[in-house]
């Protein structure tokens, strides 16, 4: 189990990971695996710790998908 710095940090990664890019294509790709990963991680880490709000992470990842 993580610590809340720990959920931050990981959420700010993959928001800063999938930030836009020079090509529309490539933004999209990004964008389409960020949201893949923070979707995955999500899920695992509320299987992990009941007390994650899936929405509040996933907005935090600015991946396209919010509570």
């Amino acid at each position: 189990m993580f610590y809340r710095k720990q959920y931050e940090a990981i959420a700010r990664t993959i928001r800063e990971a999938t930030e836009p890019r020079e090509s529309p294509e490539i933004t999209a790709a990004v964008s389409d695996s960020g949201r893949f990963i923070a979707e995955t991680l999500a899920d695992m880490f509320a299987a992990d710790n009941p007390r994650i709000d899936r929405p509040r992470f996933l907005a935090a990842c600015k991946t396209g998908e919010t509570a």
